[in-house]
């Protein structure tokens, strides 16, 4: 996959950073597997740099948590197709076949959990109902803050040239601006899980 990113720099000393560090696939684990985990750009002040944090806040939680959920309709949908095409035409015109699988039986007792959780929370009640502050998703450490969103106008990956804007934000300990340019290196990678517990803290 390859993903653009945002270099950021000091205008006072040689920090350098950037938001590729959001860029992957976290999940929360529950006891009924896991779940999306919303983060979000941060400084941390325990790594002294920029950091991806939770998103903490209970509609961004329960939005995720939808999306999880019309996911796993998609894949459910996904799955009758293909079982359906394994079905001859003449028994399909002239029958209603039973879709089954292990794979269709277990994504919608996924769903089912999902809608359950969504409506009357039980396993989830403290993630849906008790906000936190947020932690890092790096070193743990709940010394975070969020960044101001990227500021307009910056560059085009194909141009070729580069201009840094000020993100509205002091390079904590050094008080330079710190500044956002279009990275000149695109992302290429395969992203494996980070799964952590549902209190922030790291367990792969």
């Amino acid at each position: 996959m390859s993903i653009p990113g945002v270099d950021i720099s000091c205008d006072r000393c040689d920090y350098r950073g950037a938001t590729g560090v959001v860029f992957g696939i976290f999940k929360y684990r529950t006891q009924r597997g896991n779940i999306s985990l919303p983060r979000d750009l941060g400084w941390c002040s325990s790594c002294d740099s920029l950091a991806p944090i939770e998103e903490t806040a209970l509609g961004t939680r329960r939005k995720s948590l939808e999306k999880d959920l019309e996911s796993i309709n998609n894949k459910i949908e996904k799955e009758k197709r293909d079982l359906l095409e394994k079905i001859s035409f003449f028994k399909r015109i002239f029958s209603s076949p039973q879709l089954c699988s292990e794979t269709l039986t277990e994504l919608q007792k996924q769903a089912e959990w999902f809608l359950s959780e969504l409506s009357s929370p039980v396993l989830l009640v403290d993630y849906l109902c008790n906000s936190r502050e947020p932690r890092c998703l790096t070193c743990g450490s709940d010394e975070v803050y969020k960044v101001p969103q990227m500021p307009d106008g910056l560059n085009d990956f194909y141009d070729d040239y580069r201009v840094k804007i000020p993100i509205g934000m002091k390079h904590p300990g050094c008080g330079g601006q710190l500044l956002a340019s279009t990275s000149e290196v695109r992302l290429n990678r395969r992203f494996r899980d980070r799964v952590y517990d549902l209190s922030g803290k790291s367990i792969t």
